[in-house]
């Protein structure tokens, strides 16, 4: 069989599965065969809730400057009311 033939029937096999634990395994037996993955920097838990503030400890999110913003909106000189930017389509 060929690799091309062989990454199909893995992958079919796969797509086929139904079991979320098997899967869980499945994942973490190809994570350890490939340590140089090069997607391994993508791969992480999914979490069931989202928590915000986790997010934005993680991401360094300092949120924004209103002064900033106030002086980019001058910059661009708009006009028309903020309702009537808000309805266009």
């Amino acid at each position: 069989m060929s690799l091309k033939a062989k990454k199909i029937s893995t992958v079919q096999l796969i797509l086929s599965i139904e079991n979320e634990f098997l899967l869980d395994a499945i994942n973490a037996r190809i994570v350890q065969l490939l340590p140089n993955n090069p997607l391994a920097k993508y791969i992480g838990q999914i979490e069931d809730k989202l928590d915000l503030a986790k997010v934005k400890k993680e991401q360094n999110y300092t949120g924004t400057n209103p002064k900033k913003l106030e002086a980019l909106a001058d910059a661009v000189q708009i006009e028309e009311p903020i309702e009537e930017l808000l309805a266009m389509k």
